[in-house]
C-alpha cells in the first residue's frame, strides 16, 4: 500500500484553516488534558525570538500539533520521526521523534500529552521543545518553529534537561570506562560507521549492553539523534553530551544508576537495569 503523503494531510488541515479566515476561526480539537505532568516527566524550552502575530497562525500550530497523533499511525512505515509539512512551509513547522522501536500507541500516547503541555507553556512562542517521558523507556519529543527546522544542528533550546531515577555507590573509575567504552560502540553504530546497511528509520540510534568492571556489572544504553541531521552533527552532539554525562551523573561520590541527557537534536542514556531501556519490541500492524 502506498504511504500518504504527510504534506497532503497537512494541506487538508490547513486549508480547512483558511476558510474560516483570520477572524473567529473554527477548529475542531480533541479532548484538551488541562492536568500538568510531573516535573520529572517533562522538560520543555519555549523560544525567545517572540510571539506569533496572529491568532490564525497560533491556531495552524495547534492544528499541526494535533495532526501529530494521527500521523505517528498512519504514516508508514512506521519510523518514530515526522516532520509536517515535508514540503515548503508557510508559517509553522513541527517535528517529532520517538525510539524507532516503540509501539506506535505507546508514540501517539506519548505525543498527545506533549501536544496538551507545549501549548500551556508556550501559548504563542514563534518556535519550542518538549521532551516528555510516559515511563523510563517510553519517551519522545516535539518541536515547532516558524522556519525549516530539517537537517539543522541548533542549540537554542539548549538548557540541557536530564533525569536521573536512583542513586548508588559504585566504582566511578570503572563506570567511567564501561560507560565510555559502551558508549563509542553504539555511536559507530548510530553514525553508520560499522559499514552496515542501515534501515533509514533507525539510522542515528543505536542501543545495547555491556559489563564493566571487575564484577563485570551489567550496562545498558542508547544513544538517538533526529535522523535528519548529519552524521558529523549527530557525532558531535553525542559526544557533547556524553561529556556532560561524565561530568554530572558519574564523577560523583553517588553515581546515578541510570541517567538521560536530552537536547533538540540528540539524547544519550544509561541504565543498570534491562527494564530501563529494552521496552517489549511488539509492533502494531
Amino acid at each position: 500500500m502506498k504511504k500518504k503523503s504527510v504534506s497532503s494531510i497537512f494541506v487538508v488541515l490547513l486549508v480547512q484553516i483558511i476558510i474560516h479566515g483570520d477572524n473567529n476561526v473554527i477548529i475542531a480539537q480533541p479532548p484538551f488534558n488541562q492536568l500538568p505532568l510531573n516535573p520529572k516527566q517533562v522538560r520543555t524550552g519555549c523560544g525567545k525570538t517572540g510571539d506569533f502575530e496572529n491568532d490564525t497562525t497560533v491556531n495552524v500550530r495547534n492544528m499541526m500539533l494535533h495532526s501529530l497523533v494521527d500521523i505517528v499511525v498512519r504514516n508508514r512505515p512506521y519510523t518514530g520521526f515526522v516532520v509536517v509539512p515535508d514540503g515548503p512551509i508557510t508559517s509553522v513547522q513541527v517535528l517529532l521523534l520517538c525510539p524507532p522501536h516503540l509501539r506506535e500507541d505507546d508514540c501517539s500516547d506519548c505525543i498527545e500529552k506533549s501536544v496538551n503541555h507545549v501549548r500551556n507553556a508556550c501559548p504563542k512562542n514563534k518556535r519550542a521543545v518538549i521532551w516528555v517521558f510516559n515511563s523510563y523507556f517510553s519517551y519522545c519529543m516535539v518541536r515547532y518553529a516558524d522556519y525549516d527546522m530539517r537537517g539543522k544542528y541548533e542549540d537554542w533550546g539548549r538548557d540541557w534537561g536530564f533525569f536521573q531515577w536512583d542513586r548508588g555507590d559504585a566504582n566511578v573509575a570503572e563506570l567511567n570506562k564501561g560507560f565510555s567504552d559502551l558508549f563509542n560502540k553504539l555511536l559507530d553504530e548510530a553514525i553508520g560507521d560499522n559499514k552496515k546497511k542501515l534501515e533509514d528509520h533507525h539510522r542515528n540510534f543505536a542501543i545495547g549492553n555491556s559489563t564493566y568492571g571487575s564484577t563485570s556489572t551489567k550496562l545498558y544504553m542508547s544513544v538517538q539523534c533526529t535522523p535528519d541531521i548529519s552524521r558529523e552533527d549527530c557525532t558531535k552532539c553525542l559526544n557533547e553530551a556524553k561529556l556532560r554525562v561524565e561530568r554530572e551523573g558519574i564523577n560523583k561520590k553517588k553515581f546515578n544508576k541510570n541517567y538521560t541527557l536530552l537536547s533538540m537534536n540528540c539524547i544519550i542514556r544509561y541504565d543498570h537495569e534491562r527494564i530501563g531501556l529494552f521496552p517489549p519490541l511488539t509492533r502494531q500492524k
